[in-house]
């Protein structure tokens, strides 16, 4: 526990190799624990060693079907790697087993991208709904949320969540690109 909880600080404070290595010990400790597993796999996955970190998830849901922050992760590495239709599988059992709360929005706001890498709009729109109703303050959410309703031929209601995520995000330049953008679309910039 307590390699677990100093390695999870010291990957907060940015320090790969203590926090990489503390974590290891704990797995080598408690092989069988799917909250060391998932904490490695955070660790390295932080420090963007992606391909290491997927055996992590992995083992952390094979110990522990239920753990359902670990299934977000694996959704994650799998949705980067390119493996849609996994990813979607691991975060269609995340969603089942988290709670209607602000935290899940991250998971629906994964499951969305899944979704519109499988050409799948409607499916992503929902699920980005279901993020900003959770988590008013997504910007990111927000944006998709417009660039999917803009594709859906939904001209009022993407300038909407464009400006939402503009007045959130201020500063994000994609953020500002799609709301110029569907200004222009719509003439409301001369």
């Amino acid at each position: 526990e307590a390699r677990l909880l100093l390695g999870s600080i010291l990957q907060e404070d940015g320090n790969r190799d203590e926090s990489v290595a503390q974590l290891t010990e704990a797995v080598r400790l408690r092989p069988q624990s799917a909250e060391a597993h998932n904490a490695l796999g955070e660790a390295l996955n932080a420090f963007g060693e992606r391909v290491s970190a997927r055996p992590e998830f992995e083992a952390a849901v094979r110990l522990d079907p239920a753990f359902a922050q670990a299934q977000v992760n694996l959704g994650l590495v799998l949705l980067q790697a390119g493996q849609f239709h996994a990813a979607g599988e691991a975060l269609d059992r995340a969603l089942q087993l988290l709670p209607l709360e602000p935290v899940t929005a991250y998971a629906h706001y994964l499951r969305a991208k899944v979704a519109t890498e499988q050409n799948a709009v409607d499916q992503a729109a929902a699920q980005l709904s279901a993020a900003v109703a959770l988590r008013p303050d997504f910007a990111e959410a927000w944006s998709d949320l417009g660039q999917a309703r803009k594709t859906l031929l939904q001209d009022a209601p993407a300038l909407a969540a464009f400006e939402r995520a503009a007045a959130l995000s201020p500063a994000d330049p994609v953020v500002q690109t799609r709301l110029g953008s569907e200004l222009l679309d719509e003439g409301k910039i001369p």
